[in-house]
């Protein structure tokens, strides 16, 4: 946090290791991948590759979207959070990134605890992947979502 606002971040791959002790950092598999050079062909490597980011960036959580697989968050006390996805049909992934950063500074600057807000937030971007383009979620989308995986 900076003056006691959280700071969140979905970096890209230029200047992606400047952003140390923020309250988010989070990059998709593949930016974790690449970015720290490790080959991740199982969940051991996975976990791996996350703790060496945490002990790089130091932020107070880590949140890895991995696609299909949801996303996972890693916490400074070392927990591991797995998020399942939400998305019913994928029709395009354009936003997903975007929507579940938003998604995420929106519910902690909303007092809403992480687990909860990675919980909105993936299914705001399963409400995106829905969609054609780039198309926002919107809060009957996100409804939708929650009473569609409900009855699943």
């Amino acid at each position: 946090t900076v003056a006691n606002k959280p700071v969140t971040v979905d970096p890209k791959f230029k200047n992606f290791f400047l952003y140390q002790n923020i309250t988010i950092f989070k990059p998709n598999f593949n930016e974790l991948q690449r970015k720290t050079g490790l080959p991740i062909e199982s969940d051991e490597d996975f976990d791996y590759a996350a703790r060496v980011l945490m002990h790089k960036l130091n932020p107070q959580y880590l949140i890895i979207t991995r696609g299909e697989k949801g996303l996972v968050i890693f916490t400074q006390k070392g927990e591991r959070i797995t998020i399942p996805t939400f998305a019913q049909e994928v029709f395009d992934v354009s936003g997903a990134g975007d929507t579940v950063i938003s998604t995420l500074t929106l519910g902690l600057c909303s007092g809403v605890e992480i687990e909860k807000a990675a919980i909105i937030a993936n299914h705001s971007a399963g409400a995106v992947c829905g969609k054609v383009g780039i198309e926002p979620a919107y809060p009957e989308d996100i409804i939708r979502s929650f009473k569609n995986y409900n009855k699943a």
